[in-house]
This record gives C-alpha cells, structure tokens and sequence, in this order.
C-alpha cells in the first residue's frame, strides 16, 4: 500500500496545479503558499487549457518544457525527469516553483485574462457582482454573476448567484446561501459552488427528516410546509420547491429542488459534460406506483438528455434515463 501511495503521489494529473498538494519532504522546497490557486477546480478544462498557453511565454523554457510535460500531457514525474534529464526531487521543486511564477504572472501582466476567466486572485478583487465561468442552469444562455457577501463579524461570507436574464431586479436569486453556509476565505465560484454541493444534501435530508430549518431571516425555526411549485418570478419560476414557513418573522422560505439533484452523481456528471445545459422544470408524475417528480437536463449543444425521477416526498433518485 506504501508503494502504491508513493506512485499515486508521483503521477498527479494536472488537476493539481496551483493547488500545492505535490509538495513533498524534500527540504529545498519553500512552504505552500495557502492562497495558491487550485486552478483545475475554477476553470473549465479548455478554459485551463487557453489560459495556461498564455501564461507560458512568462516563463524560463526549462520551466514551460516541464509544465507542458507534466501537466498538460499529464506525463508521470518520473517520467518527466528522466526526459529532462535530472532527479524527481529537481523536478518537483522546479514544479513547486512553476507553480508561484504562474501565480505571479496571473496577479500581474495576465490579470486582466485571469480576470476575464472568472478568476478572482485576491479577496480584495473586483468587489460586488462578477461574471463567473458557470452558465445559468435555467436558461443556458447567460453566465452566472456572482457575490460574496460578509455575513458576520469574524469574517464569514455568504455567495449570491444571479443571471442577468433569467434575474430580475425584484426577483430571487438563483443561489442565495444566507448565513447557512460558511465561504470564509474564499473568492473565486467554482469552488464555493462545489462545496455548496458537498453540504446541500445533508441540509436537505434534515428538512425532510424534521419538517424544520432555522429561519435564514430571524434565526427562528421555519416549518416544511411541503414540496410545491414555487410560482415565483425569476429563474425558480415553476420549478418545485421545499416550501418553509416562519411563525416567528411571517417569512416564507423557497428551496428549490434542483439544487438538491444537482448533487447527485448522474446530474454532475452531465453537467459536468455537458456546461451548457439547462434543467427544465420539474412535472410531478407517478411512477410504479408512487408519487414522483421528473426532471430533465438538456444539453443546448448536442442532443444529448439526462432524465431522472425522484421520490415525491424524500426526493431519492429512484431512476435514470440518458440519450
């Protein structure tokens, strides 16, 4: 199991660039940067892929050659060194540097590019809305707009996710996390988007489980008063939601289902194939002899469609269809 560890940790695949998880225990390494960017996890592969070409007329070509290598043709470092030339440890501190200067270069002579990309390289950038890499799951024509939001004292933020068509001034937000959820430190999208994913089921299991969440608007305790459309403007217009209700503040609290099968792996894995696609509103059905909800996502640029049927009161994924 050791070996295998070892091997794993010597053929990482580029997803790990800018993140600083190949740092090893060599002693000639500098200490990783906790900001570095992860920048697999904020753009898509062919946005990596066009930003990183711009980016290597910045560096040394020894550096460019070993990038080029081991990130983009996803080479094992033990290959990568052999070809250079020079020791895994040369090469995984030429990488850990490579890393920086990329850092570097995108904080400066390419931040408007990186900017443009939906990258955010500081806290302190861009302040207010930004457009973010992520299409509008309702109407796939528009990206999302994005806001961090302070959301107390000790320096948690929350994250608002707009789209400038299907938005309208007085409607809801797409995604709107409240204090629910905690983005401290965070700036770019994509991230806090997959750790929403990463918590949202639990959140949703024990609304169901209950029939109560704390009210994001007084603190109080909301009540489920059951899955129904929503009927409101916006982009949550008729599509389901867990409605709640506050006694103590008078507030009526939508959550939308799509967020919750978004989680499930059938779904994010299309979407992850498929960026331009759109969710289209749910129709409540009965399958096999239960209630049920029906759900399609729609690729816009090819034919492709994933079907998937919920359980009308808890929601499982009881099945999927795909063409």
């Amino acid at each position: 199991m050791r070996v295998q560890g070892i091997a794993e940790r010597r053929q990482r695949p580029f997803s790990c660039l800018l993140s600083g998880e190949e740092a090893t225990d060599s002693a000639t390494l500098e200490p990783v940067d906790a900001q570095m960017l992860d920048l697999a996890e904020e753009l898509t592969r062919q946005d990596l892929a066009v930003l990183l070409d711009r980016a290597m007329g910045y560096l040394p070509v020894a550096t460019r050659k070993a990038l080029e290598l081991h990130y983009l043709a996803e080479m094992p470092q033990r290959e990568v060194a052999l070809h250079l030339g020079m020791t895994i440890n040369a090469l995984e501190v030429k990488l850990h540097r490579a890393r920086r200067q990329l850092r570097e270069i995108l904080n400066g002579p390419l931040r408007t590019d990186a900017a443009s990309f939906g990258l955010a390289l500081s806290p302190e950038v861009e302040p207010g809305w930004r457009e973010s890499r992520l299409w509008c799951p309702c109407c796939g024509r528009q990206r999302l707009q994005g806001i961090f939001v302070p959301a107390s004292e000790e320096g948690d933020t929350s994250l608002r996710m707009r789209c400038p068509d299907c938005s309208t001034r007085d409607a809801m937000d797409l995604i709107n996390t409240f204090d629910m959820l905690s983005f401290k430190g965070m700036c770019s999208f994509r991230p806090a988007i997959k750790r929403a994913m990463q918590v949202i089921p639990g959140l949703y299991t024990q609304i169901l489980t209950t029939n109560y969440q704390r009210c994001p608007l007084c603190n109080g305790m909301a009540q489920l008063r059951g899955i129904e459309k929503s009927l409101l403007p916006g982009p949550l217009h008729d599509h389901f939601c867990l409605i709640l209700e506050c006694s103590a503040c008078g507030g009526m609290i939508p959550s939308a289902i799509m967020t919750l099968f978004q989680c499930y792996s059938p779904a994010s894995r299309f979407m992850t194939q498929h960026e331009r696609c759109v969710i289209e509103p749910e129709l409540a059905i009965e399958y096999e002899g239960q209630p049920a909800f029906r759900v399609s996502l729609t690729d816009l640029l090819s034919s492709a469609q994933l079907t998937m049927i919920l359980h009308g009161s808890t929601l499982e994924l009881l099945a999927t269809f795909e063409k």
